[in-house]
């Protein structure tokens, strides 16, 4: 602004020898038109900053996010590119640019403190309860986003860990729509999640930068970057290529172990604590589900669970096997899944670890017996007022009948009869109350739904195992009338049932055995037409 207020003021643009040459005539007019742009530019810009009042706005909108005090400069510059675009006759291009916009500019910028400025940007918006849901609508549909997270958390240059952690927190942001996005039918969202999960674990990096993020933790300000690449290879462990490297990586393996047992102080805060656990537990669990080219569940991923069994120490089992005492439902059902997958191993190098398991069944079919207990005197209710509750405590127990019960089948099916015999009578509970709770379970959940498609399919099983094992059972069945409720089952047999797990409504992980044929070849059983 000054140099073009001296220029116009003067009129000196010509040495005043050359002034009447006739290569000189026109530059004065052609310099004062420059000159007096110019000028006119820099007064505009100055009177939109003082009219806009920025300041003001920015702070509000610093608050609004939480954006700290880094946000400011962010801001600052969010601002700044506004008024170049006003400037420069881009008024569409101003108004349209929200933040998520100028973070993606940033983003596929070169610059690799545009880049962060960008990530820092998008992980504070999504902390906004309000704001989330269409800041991730906008960020699912950029690739570009996706390969930047990935590309970040593997740069191998100087990088605080605070840093690392927007990436991270963003990418994991994503990992909801990535649990079984790569097979057949799942939505559009499903696809996004494939080409993530493709995108991480195609890494030739990301592995160890996900080791060295796990064994340096010697800062406090790293907890929620912990719980975040915990969270980012609980939903790595369903790609084959990944697992492969979490497998392979006994570091891996022993520190999600440690997060699960427990034994891990870095994290003092009970609640990423406790998150964390959860998430090394899912991890865990997909580790050692058996995954076949054509997504049919048969047996578990042995070379998976031989890899976690290994780093396994008795002490770790028993803190692991304590969980299924947990206060938390959800972390019992987790980890009773896990030890589902661990105890169909076949193997006999374990026995110590699997004896640690086999002692549990007294307290899982304690469980079991309360969570029917529950369900039948909530069935019994007749205030109409607790509908809601009701079905959301059918839910719950559902879900926790699934896993503890899949438990036992798998003890009972790789254990001895006598484990199961004694269990019952540790637990105070008969062969006939046993078998009325299956009943009352396969009567409660007609219908099961997308949240525990099994809950049928491991009573069906964990009756077949009984009557193979002893044909005592058989007459306790008969005496109470369970052919007449196997029909029924039959009869509302669903596909649902056929897989193990849902996503955004979609089945993934198919048995090889419907449950149609686990029911015909229980009533087999039964009516001794099984050979």
């Amino acid at each position: 602004m000054v140099i073009s207020s001296l220029r116009l003021k003067r009129q000196d643009y010509v040495d005043p020898i050359y002034q009447q040459n006739d290569d000189h005539k026109n530059i004065r007019w052609s310099l004062n038109i420059f000159y007096g742009l110019a000028l006119s530019q820099c007064i505009v810009y100055f009177l939109v900053s003082i009219l806009a009042n920025p300041l003001k706005r920015m702070l509000r909108v610093g608050l609004t996010y939480k954006l700290g005090f880094w946000g400011v400069l962010s801001l600052a510059r969010y601002v700044e590119e506004c008024l170049l675009k006003c400037v420069s006759g881009d008024l569409r291009g101003a108004v349209s640019m929200d933040l998520v916009s100028f973070s993606n500019e940033l983003l596929s910028s070169d610059s690799i403190e545009n880049q962060l400025i960008g990530f820092r940007i998008v992980d504070h918006l999504l902390r906004s309860k309000m704001y989330k849901q269409r800041v991730l609508k906008k960020i699912r549909v950029s690739i570009g986003t996706i390969q930047m997270a990935v590309h970040m958390l593997s740069l191998k240059i100087d990088m605080d860990t605070d840093t690392r952690g927007h990436a991270a927190r963003v990418l994991l942001e994503l990992a909801p729509d990535l649990q079984v996005e790569s097979f057949p039918g799942l939505a559009q969202a499903g696809e996004a999640g494939e080409e993530l999960r493709r995108q991480v674990s195609g890494n030739l990096h990301i592995m160890e930068v996900i080791k060295k993020l796990l064994t340096d933790h010697t800062e406090s300000q790293q907890t929620d970057l912990l719980v975040q690449v915990t969270g980012i290879l609980a939903f790595l462990a369903a790609d084959d290529t990944a697992r492969k490297e979490i497998r392979n990586s006994r570091l891996i393996v022993r520190m999600l172990i440690s997060f699960l047992a427990g034994e891990m102080n870095v994290v003092q805060d009970p609640i990423p604590r406790k998150m964390m656990e959860t998430l090394a537990t899912e991890a865990l669990v997909l580790l050692t589900t058996h995954f076949k080219e054509k997504i049919v569940l048969s047996t578990v991923s042995e070379s998976n669970v031989q890899a976690i069994l290994a780093e396994t120490m008795v002490e770790d089992m028993e803190n692991i096997v304590h969980v299924l005492s947990d206060e938390s439902a959800d972390h019992r059902i987790g980890v009773g899944k896990l030890l589902q997958n661990l105890r169909a191993y076949q193997g006999a190098e374990y026995t110590e670890l699997f004896k640690i398991i086999d002692k549990a069944l007294p307290k899982v079919l304690e469980t079991i017996d309360l969570a029917e207990s529950k369900i039948e005197s909530d069935s019994s209710d007749d205030h109409s007022s607790h509908a809601q509750e009701l079905i959301d405590s059918a839910e719950g127990k559902g879900k926790l009948l699934e896993s503890f019960i899949g438990l036992t089948v798998q003890i009972c099916t790789n254990g001895d009869e006598m484990v199961f015999t004694d269990a019952l009578r540790s637990a105070n509970i008969t062969v006939d109350e046993f078998v009325l709770k299956l009943k009352m379970i396969l009567t409660v959940y007609k219908s099961p739904t997308a949240d525990f498609p099994g809950v049928r399919r491991v009573v069906i099983q964990q009756m077949n195992w009984m009557m193979e094992k002893n044909p005592a059972y058989i007459v306790v069945f008969k005496k109470h009338e369970m052919d007449i409720i196997l029909k029924e089952t039959a009869e509302t047999a669903t596909k649902i049932e056929n897989f193990l797990l849902f996503h955004s409504g979609v089945g993934a992980f198919e048995h090889e055995e419907s449950i149609s044929s686990i029911v015909s070849k229980s009533l087999g059983l039964i009516t001794g037409s099984f050979a």
